[in-house]
């Protein structure tokens, strides 16, 4: 016997259908009661994780197709989840950059460098200075600038209906097209948001990602296409690249 095991329920690793079903039930009313005891926050981030992972990656892992992805260049800078992970290790929904020199199309993995945000209250000096860099609030100038075009263009068609709504010609709150701009209009605010605060590069945490975690951009339409880092901020992630590993 090993001197140590994980605590959990015992998995019988019989390969048929009674033993996976008999597992499943153990180990999921196991989470069950192991989530219930989380702080909230954190537990809707495992859920997060969870849905996208069983809903999406397991059933798609075998036949994704790679190679109809676009081709990601050095220093692109893209959103994925990067699931739930232990400790301090980046997890979650977050932005990056590629580190690959010349990423073939038909490669499932990337080389990454995970982004986080300042929270509120926070400068540049409450970074961690040994492992992050502090990249500015302008990486995604042109990208806050595209969202805040989308978001003027949704807030004009809420005028007209509004509009339309003060001269009696609708009750405007059960107009289903009136909701989904209302849905946009605050998607655009959170983006615009989110991505004018200070980014951290978190150089420290550099990693291999899978493709198929990527939610933008895997098109040429989509948030963030083209979207790079300035040279002055990749000299600064070389910098620290170079501190912490040579």
């Amino acid at each position: 016997m090993p001197k140590f095991r994980y605590p959990g329920v015992y998995i019988d690793n019989k390969s048929n259908k009674d033993s996976v079903h008999n597992n499943i039930k153990g180990v999921f009313t196991q989470f069950y009661n192991t989530i219930m005891n989380m702080d909230y926050p954190l537990a809707n981030k495992l859920l997060y994780w969870l849905n996208d992972w069983s809903g999406y990656i397991l059933p798609n892992e075998k036949n994704f197709k790679y190679n109809d992805l676009i081709k990601y260049e050095q220093y692109s800078i893209f959103e994925a989840n990067f699931g739930f992970n232990v400790g301090s290790e980046a997890g979650g929904l977050h932005y990056g950059v590629i580190v690959d020199k010349d990423n073939s199309k038909s490669s499932k993995i990337l080389m990454v460098i995970p982004f986080k945000s300042l929270d509120e209250g926070e400068t540049e000096e409450d970074i961690d200075s040994k492992t992050e860099v502090y990249l500015g609030d302008k990486v995604f100038e042109v990208e806050v600038n595209r969202q805040k075009d989308k978001l003027r263009r949704v807030n004009l068609k809420l005028q007209k209906y509004e509009e339309k709504n003060d001269a009696g010609s609708f009750v405007i709150s059960k107009d289903e097209n009136y909701k989904q701009l209302l849905k946009k209009k605050s998607y655009y605010e959170t983006e615009i948001a989110k991505m004018s605060r200070g980014t951290i590069a978190q150089v420290g945490q550099m990693c291999l990602m899978s493709k198929m975690r990527i939610y933008y951009p895997t098109t040429t339409s989509e948030k963030l296409y083209g979207i790079k880092l300035s040279p002055e901020n990749v000299e600064k992630i070389k910098e620290k690249f170079n501190e912490l590993y040579f």
